[in-house]
This record gives C-alpha cells, structure tokens and sequence, in this order.
C-alpha cells in the first residue's frame, strides 16, 4: 500500500456537433413536367384535374421543401391503424355529424335546435361508423371520446342557435376556381369548404379546426403570403377569395370553430367583418405572385428557416432536423 498508488481517469472521444446539410431541390427538367400537371387548358378542365388546395398552398409558405415531397415527389407518411380516434379522426367524425343534422335543411330558424338536440346521439354515432368503426365496437378511451364528440356537436348547434335565423347554402362541398396565372398559363384552385350560410349581414364560410388557431394582427396584407404564423388568415382569406367569385356580389366573411376552444365561440377572421372587393383584389395579386414564385424554374425549393415547423413534421429525419 505504500508503494503502489491508483489514479482514475476518464477517457471520452469528443463528439463534433454535426450540422446538417441545407436540402435545395432544383427545378430540373423532370420536376417541372411534375409541377406542369397543375397548368389546365381549357378543353381539359375536370373535377379529376389536379388542383392547389388552401393546405396545399399554405405547406408551401411554411416549408417549399415539405411542398415539394408532399406534392411533387409524392412521398407519404406512413399509414398505421388506429385505433384510438385521435385529432384528425375526431374532426373528421364532427364534420360529418354536422353534416348529417344539417343535410335537407335549407334554413334554420331557433325552433329548429330542440329537435336537433334530440338527433346528436344518433348523428354521431352514424358519422363515428362511417370515419372509423362500428359505435358498438367502441372501448376504453374511444367511449369516453364518443361522449366528447356529442357534447362538441350539441355547442356547435348552441353556438348557431344564437346566429338564427340563417339559410344552409353548401355543406362539405367542393369549391374549386379556374386562376390564371399570367396569359398563357391557369390552375384550379380547389378545396373542401365546411360549410357556407347566409346570415343578414351576408355569406359566412364555416371551417372546423382541430388545432388551435392563431388570429395575429397582419400589419401588412402580403404578410400572408410570407410569414408562417399567419397560416390561418392565408386559408380564411382564400376561403373568402373562393366563394366570393361564386357569389359575387355577396359579402362573404369566415368564422373558425375550434374544438379545443368551443368556449371562445367563432373566431372570425378581421372580427367579422366582411371582405371587401378591395382587399381580395390585393389578395389575388399576392396571390398570383406566391404562385408564380412556385412554378418559377429559376427558384429551387428550399427547407424553411421558420424550426418551429420543422417539431411535427413527417420528413423532419429525412432533413435531420
């Protein structure tokens, strides 16, 4: 013991920090035939004619890199069963419940909603078949979602009883637009709209959300067109954009549900007051501008600077983000 001494050490190889390299997909030759299939001539336009939807168009403000796999590339997430109804099942579920008590109905006047109460369960238990299994079948934590989604349909109901009168014009219809781009080049522009009535005041847009939604301020109209966090005024004003070349002539405002925040009832974009022809004519020229930037074949598609983006994305492996 005296003459023989111990040391410990601890040896670590230190680890670089490695830093991803930035994706650019360029505009080959190949990627723009894949974009030219959104272009539509005249003698061509269908339904079946691939179209820009407003999600579409809002993926591609977050990340151009996410557009470009998610439509482009055609790259999917991976498909697993489910078999608890998470976010995404639940809206579809209420959408179709609200759908089903609101199909035939032309208008609806405040003596409707008590028999329309009565018909929740039902309804929901008919849309809960038709999105994911048989209402008999449920278990465990899906009953106890069963019971959420009924009180969400019966507040949506309360929450239109205050707003009657009013007129059913569309449900879960699909809107779609021919916009030119420039002389030559169009695309249709198409998406599922919730529903459209129409109150005193005008048209109102209806979008059901299973998110929380953020209403910012836009100091500037084209800030739509470039900031992230204004991903819910880009699609509300798009909405509006849509079914007012429909309806024109018709103010048409748009209202939110969320079903995080049924308390805070409709959130309406600009506080409910309807677009002006004004403000949709500056909309469409930024509007064209975001859309020429995407068919440009000098402006490559680039991962976004926003990383907030990036925390639930389904390529964040493949950015090493």
């Amino acid at each position: 013991p005296d003459t023989v001494s111990f040391s410990r050490r601890i040896i670590a190889t230190p680890v670089a920090g490695l830093v991803p390299s930035p994706i650019i997909v360029e505009k080959t030759t190949t990627v723009i035939q894949r974009l030219e299939r959104y272009f539509v001539a005249e003698e061509k336009e269908s339904k079946y004619h691939p179209s820009l939807s407003p999600s579409a168009i809002a993926q591609f403000i977050s990340c151009p890199l996410k557009f470009y796999f998610s439509y482009v590339a055609g790259l999917k997430e991976k498909e697993e069963k489910e078999e608890v109804m998470e976010s995404a099942v639940l809206g579809n579920v209420l959408h179709k419940a609200m759908e089903i008590l609101y199909t035939g109905k032309k208008s609806l006047v405040k003596t409707d909603f008590p028999e329309l109460h009565k018909k929740v369960v039902a309804a929901v238990d008919e849309a809960i078949a038709d999105c994911f299994a048989n209402p008999e079948d449920l278990e465990g934590k899906n009953l106890l979602i069963r019971n959420v989604l009924q009180e969400l349909t019966r507040r949506v109901l309360q929450l239109d009883e205050k707003d009657a009168p009013l007129e059913i014009v569309q449900l879960e219809k699909w809107e779609n637009y021919r916009f030119a781009l420039d002389e030559q080049r169009s695309v249709i522009l198409g998406g599922f709209i919730d529903r459209v009535d129409r109150l005193a005041d005008g048209l109102r847009v209806i979008d059901y959300k299973t998110g929380k939604v953020y209403f910012k301020g836009v100091k500037n109209p084209e800030d739509v067109f470039t900031d992230t966090s204004h991903k819910e005024q880009f699609q509300a004003t798009l909405y509006a954009y849509l079914i007012s070349k429909r309806f024109q002539g018709e103010p048409v405002k748009v209202g939110l549900i969320t079903l995080r925040e049924m308390s805070e009832g409709i959130k309406y974009l600009d506080k409910g007051v309807p677009a002006t022809p004004q403000s949709l004519q500056v909309f469409e020229s930024g509007l064209r501008g975001l859309l020429s930037n995407l068919f440009n074949p000098d402006i490559p598609f680039h991962q976004t600077e926003d990383l907030s983006q990036c925390t639930y994305c389904s390529f964040k492996d493949v950015c090493g983000r």
